[in-house]
């Protein structure tokens, strides 16, 4: 058999150790074959169904996989089931040998490879098939089947304890967000409740000051009278934090005013601009106003409006260095107003834009902070930006900020919809339903949630992909996706969270039966709760409540 071959065979050998790969390979491709090379199993697996060799030469002690269980696989791919198999180990004598054979290989090639190499591959090539006795071949087949069982059931262990471990995360992940859920209750409950209680002493101190200060209870001496002004400076101070306190605690993001008046929106900016005016000149700040309104009459509720100005206009004085700039100003759009503050102060830093609207939230060091009204850099209570945001919700617009980074000024942008009373009446329209529940898919909805104290609309799935973009935004979705495949589920979810209108609307999935893969999945996408069937009633009606009460 000497001679080299037609060089259309294609020979793939799955081999790790690199020296064995290209002692093959040399020789191989001298004799006129088409060499492939992969150095794992699972690789090997992937190019054979590419390629379809006309021999693969498996090395038995690959990283991932055995070669016995190689060929147990590639035997039962139809396309491969004729392909010749030959083992190629260092392991020796016969139980080596037979146990390949009883794995399905067709030949046995012991290492180290030697001169004789070639001519066994033509010998298998032509035909040449190994076999064992029927008593040997089923004594190799049980002590591979016992390998083989022996593997699933260390394997099922490790996916049993990974499966507990996934779902003592996830009972984790759920309990601290119904703590933080509860937590967020509480701290409303107490903001509400100590700005109420604060303010009552607060402001009998503040009248007894002022009576002292007055002279109602004696002249006082040049020192006690200094104290006094100092004292009448700080329990102002105090005061308005309590205000601002008590503002945030008022203003709900889903709250809707209906005390609209109709303004002059320039002259309305203009004058709470002309307010800080003795401020910037303290501070010696260049104050700028712009306009660029044709048509300036539009409605907001004044008072609300008017405090979400003060609050950005102070926040640029408060973090511009003396001699710094300021510049308001107001630009009609097509639908909306734009009004914008632009300061040339310490700038943002682009992962705090975002978080400067958040409550409690300040950008400087609190190692640093000092307490003020207008001083640079005097630290704020982290409420003023917040309040603004609820503000700018209320009145169905938006608030931003813009900065190129650190030391770079900043821009804020606060908008209002032209037809502000119109959308300030289909939002309350909206409130009024917002008892409103979705469910989708869910046939047995009704034993679990009572329609007389709940809007229920009931739809499949198909009828709620078609009609959700248009859908209002109820207080709750519920989805059954038991009878739902994963890729349509995860659609339907992103959806809706990414839609401005459903993003912040909780989601409680219903599955037929425990998924722990789908479970995880879909809490990574923002769900607030997964049950799986059979549903205890009273467990649903407390988790339903939680998020609708």
């Amino acid at each position: 058999m000497s001679g080299k071959i037609d060089n259309k065979v294609k020979i793939l050998y799955i081999e790790d150790n690199q020296y064995n790969l290209l002692l093959v390979k040399k020789i191989l491709l001298a004799n006129g074959y088409e060499f492939y090379e992969a150095k794992t199993g699972f690789e090997g697996i992937d190019i054979a169904q590419k390629i379809f060799p006309d021999l693969i030469l498996m090395d038995i002690n690959l990283p991932d996989l055995s070669g016995f269980d190689v060929t147990t696989k590639i035997r039962s791919i139809p396309s491969l089931n004729n392909v010749k198999i030959i083992a190629i180990t260092a392991e020796i004598g016969e139980g080596a040998r037979g146990k390949a054979i009883a794995s399905g290989c067709d030949g046995y090639i012991p290492k180290p490879i030697d001169t004789n190499f070639p001519n066994k591959i033509k010998e298998f090539l032509y035909g040449k098939m190994e076999k064992i006795d029927k008593d040997s071949e089923v004594k190799y087949l049980r002590q591979y089947s016992k390998e083989l069982i022996d593997k699933l059931l260390a394997k099922y262990s490790e996916l049993e304890k990974s499966n507990e471990d996934l779902e003592n995360t996830l009972n984790i992940i759920k309990e601290v967000n119904q703590k933080l859920i509860l937590l967020n209750k509480m701290e409303e409950n107490f903001i509400a409740i100590s700005s109420h209680e604060l303010r009552t002493p607060v402001v009998v101190i503040k009248g007894f000051i002022d009576l002292i200060g007055d002279g109602a209870f004696g002249e006082l001496n040049p020192k006690l009278l200094e104290i006094i002004k100092i004292l009448q400076v700080n329990i102002n101070r105090l005061i308005t934090m309590i205000e601002d306190i008590t503002s945030y605690a008022n203003l709900k993001d889903n709250q809707t005013i209906t005390l609209l008046s109709e303004v002059n929106i320039v002259e309305l900016l203009k004058s709470i601009f002309d307010e800080f005016q003795v401020k910037f000149a303290e501070r010696k700040l260049v104050a700028n106003f712009e306009s660029y309104v044709q048509n300036p009459y539009t409605s907001v509720e004044v008072t609300l409006f008017s405090q979400a100005i003060r609050n950005i206009i102070a926040n640029a004085i408060k973090y511009t260095a003396d001699l710094g700039t300021i510049t308001a100003g107001i630009i009609e759009e097509t639908d909306q107003y734009k009004i914008y503050v632009r300061d040339n102060g310490i700038g943002i830093e682009k992962e705090y834009l975002e978080r400067v609207f958040e409550k409690f939230f300040t950008i400087q060091d609190s190692s640093h902070y000092f307490s003020g009204d207008f001083e640079f850099m005097a630290g704020g209570k982290g409420l003023g930006l917040s309040i603004v945001k609820s503000i700018a919700r209320i009145h169905q617009g938006k608030v931003w900020a813009e900065s190129e980074g650190k030391n770079k000024g900043s821009t804020f942008y606060f908008t209002i919809p032209k037809n502000v009373k119109e959308k300030m009446q289909k939002s309350l329209s909206l409130n009024k339903h917002n008892r409103k529940v979705y469910v989708i898919g869910w046939k047995d909805a009704l034993d679990f949630v009572d329609m007389n104290i709940y809007d229920l609309e009931i739809m499949s799935v198909p009828d709620f992909l078609m009609k959700c973009d248009a859908l209002p935004p109820p207080s709750i979705y519920i989805i059954y996706i038991g009878d739902v495949n994963e890729d349509l589920t995860v659609d339907i979810i992103s959806r809706l969270k990414t839609f401005e209108k459903s993003k912040e609307v909780p989601i409680i999935i219903i599955d037929k039966q425990p998924d722990h893969h789908m479970k995880a999945k879909l809490y990574s996408l923002g769900i607030e709760e997964y049950i799986s069937e059979p549903i205890n009633k009273d467990q649903f009606k407390n988790i339903f409540e939680m998020f609708v009460i």
